[in-house]
């Protein structure tokens, strides 16, 4: 019996768990997500890894460690993160809708799947 409620116990922890980790629901397109994957290649590899999660340098973006700390909260949230830090040392270099490609391809890599409205996450040009 206490083998079963232990189980059990184990079954129920590790769905709560999975339920924390949250998959973005933000909208982008399968092109934007395309374009991203190439800026990313260009700009963010060296630090957060080829895979996005193999990097020597940047934290894993795609993890239940990354839906946790971004599934929850708006694109914008994201966008303002990005477009102030990255990439390190070279701010600035990257426009607006670049951004929003390689959060498309970052959010597609986290599982969620591309739609018919385009990511626009900078909030001054909502």
């Amino acid at each position: 019996m206490r083998r079963v409620l232990a189980a059990c116990l184990t079954v129920a922890l590790t769905g709560a768990g999975a339920a924390l980790a949250q998959t973005p629901a933000a909208s982008f397109t399968a092109a934007q997500a395309d374009q991203g994957a190439d800026l990313y290649a260009d700009h963010c590899a060296l630090c957060h890894g080829q895979h996005l999660d193999d990097g020597e340098f940047g934290p894993s973006l795609k993890s239940a460690r990354f839906n946790r700390r971004w599934g929850a909260l708006p694109a914008a949230a994201l966008y303002a993160y990005l477009s102030r830090a990255m990439p390190p040392g070279q701010v600035g270099v990257l426009a607006p809708e670049d951004y929003d490609e390689i959060m498309a391809y970052i959010y597609q890599a986290n599982g969620a799947a591309p739609g018919d409205k385009p990511l626009v996450a900078e909030p001054a040009s909502q």
